[in-house]
């Protein structure tokens, strides 16, 4: 089976520079792409389309999701719009819509490279990821209170509801002692 370059680009710009050549040296000796080359792309391919249904259960676009998984996948620590639009296979729009949205959640930001204002440089924010995971905690903090003054306000109308609403406040100061912990363990040392 013969791929042609437009594809290989448009599935990832891979980073590899001995698969590259690999690939490149294929096309100009229209032979066949190889096997190696192939399950290296369908491996990022396959990374990228886990990224998106993993984070699709934190409530990602899945364009967001391989977003996240390109920056998490790969070694290069910048990528232009260009880049990220062709290696997540997205349009334009779909990708602006994505990356505003991981700007405004901290945990994507760009630079301007030297010499040029306009295009933008993407990474991934490790403070701003960080920052990320402490507002996750404190909003699981803020609905375990709001459970609480929920409860104090119910009647036994509806008991099997009290009794879930009781089990998640539970659930929640279990979790959050954890997390808490968890956050400074493995971050805020």
């Amino acid at each position: 089976m013969t791929i042609k370059i437009e594809q290989v680009l448009k599935i990832y710009l891979v980073k590899n520079v001995k698969v590259i050549l690999k690939i490149i040296f294929s096309f100009h000796a229209r032979k066949p792409i190889s096997i190696f080359a192939q399950n290296y792309l369908m491996d990022q391919e396959n990374m990228l389309e886990r990224y998106a249904l993993a984070l699709k259960e934190e409530n990602y676009p899945p364009i967001a999701g391989k977003i996240m998984g390109l920056f998490f996948i790969s070694n290069q620590k910048y990528f232009t719009f260009e880049e990220i639009m062709t290696s997540v296979q997205a349009s334009k729009s779909a990708t602006s819509k994505a990356i505003k949205l991981l700007i405004s959640s901290g945990e994507v930001n760009f630079k301007f490279v030297e010499g040029n204002k306009r295009k933008r440089h993407f990474y991934l924010d490790i403070e701003g990821s960080i920052a990320h995971f402490k507002r996750l905690i404190e909003g699981l903090y803020m609905q375990t209170t709001l459970y609480q003054e929920t409860l104090k306000m119910r009647t036994d109308e509806n008991e099997k509801l009290s009794q879930f609403i009781q089990n998640t406040i539970n659930f929640n100061k279990e979790l959050l002692v954890h997390a808490e912990r968890l956050l400074q363990e493995h971050f805020l040392k």
